[in-house]
């Protein structure tokens, strides 16, 4: 009897395409659940890095992850009206806001130059940090603004309310010195304001909502005085949404998410839209234009190298908070299903300093109510209820739209055997997109026998757990043009690892 598949995920989720317009190997629905290396696995948990919350509980609005000269690595944290550092992710967080003034509920960027850190957040004095002691005012008389940089040898500031175009920038090396001529307008009287500034090859892209232009930092300097220039406007008129709003990628280029609700790549010349891309791309940008416009400028962008993902989190719907993350493989160039249950107010990708390290890089995020939270660790959501993850993933199995000579009798799903943990539900649809009424439940329990107190049968410590199978009998399906199957798991502490399922002529036993 034949067999017909392998039919899996690892062309990533697809939220716009109708079932006969799926790219091979699409996912048509899903969450909290990631394709690695073309296996569908849910997504990791997560812990809280501080063991109490920061500040009475106070939103997260600033994390940067900073290594000094003399060696030591600062993660630096604003939280509320105050700030705070830590040399280890497993350390208890310091307060170092001495006398300095910080606005609750403002976003914060950050500026490293010269072993010096400057903090940004709106209209407060800009702040500076060397290392040891409190925080104090940065030095020069430096503007005030929330979104902050450094270019090749130079600190840039933006977002003035007086001068809404206006970038300036410190003397060279030197952000102690900010000379009262050391700035540019950027399309001045345009009704429209600088979101962002990010540093590209030593030079500076300036965002602003409907624009953007590239700063080249070739520096003349008469009696004091820094110009910068040429400042040439690259041709797109969608820019970055807010301050947080953009990464580097690993190649030096950028990522950002557009004022419009899309997220382009940009190479320094044209910026190209990977969230509402063509067939056979995956697309998901019906889910971007559900995100809440009045909360965009809030959202934050992050790349997470060692899993090749950005994140991106935002507000849907009539949410005031970030509340969904959503992910696409760089690496594979397809979106994966969002991750649900993460409140992140800021996120920032930090070089693990612990001595048992849980990762390379971990991906730390700030929410709400005070905590640093380690993401991708574990398997139960600490801000989840119960710490439960509902992960899911559907495939659809196009046959086509008169098929008559295959008729399917079963569905065969192999998985990774697991210590503990149930698929709570294959669920399987015939004939109808996203549609299943039909509901299996599957122990992952590895099946071998235990010899001794390590060494479990059909156990490997290199290959991992066992490969098993289960086969799932269709019920008189009739004439069959296509059908959607959803792997799924809705607990904490519960794993599951699916490979590429079959459809089979053969009738289960």
């Amino acid at each position: 009897m034949a067999t017909i598949g392998p039919f899996g995920w690892v062309g990533g989720y697809n939220n716009a395409a109708l079932t006969y317009e799926l790219g091979k190997d699409q996912l048509c629905d899903g969450q909290d659940a990631q394709v690695i290396y073309g296996t569908l696995q849910k997504r990791g948990g997560s812990a809280y890095i501080n063991s109490s919350a920061l500040n009475s509980g106070a939103q997260v609005t600033g994390l940067y992850d900073w290594l000094s000269t003399s060696g030591t690595r600062y993660q630096l944290i604003v939280c509320g009206n105050a700030i705070y550092k830590t040399t280890s992710l497993g350390d208890t967080p310091s307060a170092i806001t001495g006398s300095a003034t910080i606005t609750a509920g403002n976003l914060h960027t950050f500026a490293s130059l010269n072993n010096i850190v400057g903090i940004f957040g709106g209209t407060d004095t800009p702040l500076q940090w060397t290392g040891s002691g409190n925080v104090g005012s940065l030095a020069g008389s430096p503007p005030t603004g929330n979104i902050a940089v450094t270019a090749n040898y130079f600190m840039f500031i933006a977002g003035n309310a007086t001068y809404p175009s206006r970038v300036y920038w410190s003397n060279a090396a030197d952000p102690g010195t900010w000379t009262s001529s050391n700035y540019i307008d950027f399309r001045p009287g345009d009704g429209d304001t600088v979101t962002a500034l990010a540093d590209f090859n030593q030079n500076l892209i300036i965002f602003k909502r409907r624009s953007l232009g590239i700063l080249y930092t070739q520096s003349n300097t008469i009696a004091g005085a820094v110009t910068l220039a040429p400042l040439t406007q690259i041709p797109c008129y969608v820019g970055a949404a807010g301050p947080l709003c953009w990464d580097h990628m690993p190649d030096g280029s950028i990522v950002y998410l557009g004022s419009n609700g899309h997220v382009y790549l940009f190479n320094g010349a044209t910026p190209t839209d990977i969230s509402d891309q063509a067939y056979p791309y995956t697309n998901i940008q019906p889910l971007f234009d559900a995100v809440s416009i009045a909360q965009l400028p809030n959202a934050c962008v992050q790349v997470y190298p060692i899993k090749h993902q950005i994140w991106i989190s935002v507000a849907i719907n009539a949410s005031t908070t970030n509340n969904v993350i959503y992910v696409y493989d760089y690496l594979n160039e397809c979106w994966q299903p969002p991750f649900t249950n993460i409140n992140a107010s800021v996120m920032e990708a930090v070089v693990d300093t612990r001595s048992t390290p849980s990762h390379s890089v971990v991906m730390c995020t700030g929410n709400y109510a005070g905590y640093m939270v380690e993401q991708d660790k574990g398997t139960t959501n600490i801000e989840a209820s119960g710490g439960n993850i509902d992960g899911y993933g559907s495939v659809c199995v196009v046959l086509g739209p008169d098929q008559t000579d295959f008729e399917p009798k079963s569905i065969i799903v192999p998985y990774e055997g697991q210590s503990v943990a149930t698929l709570t539900n294959i669920n399987y649809g015939i004939n109808g997109y996203r549609t299943t009424g039909n509901t299996f439940q599957v122990q992952m329990q590895q099946a071998g026998g235990q010899l001794d107190s390590t060494f479990i049968m059909d156990t490997s410590t290199l290959a991992g757990d066992a490969l098993q199978r289960q086969v799932i009998p269709l019920q008189n399906p009739g004439r069959v043009y296509s059908i959607t199957v959803q792997i799924r798991n809705q607990n904490a502490s519960q794993p599951f690892t699916v490979h590429p399922i079959y459809v089979s002529e053969e009738v289960a036993t």
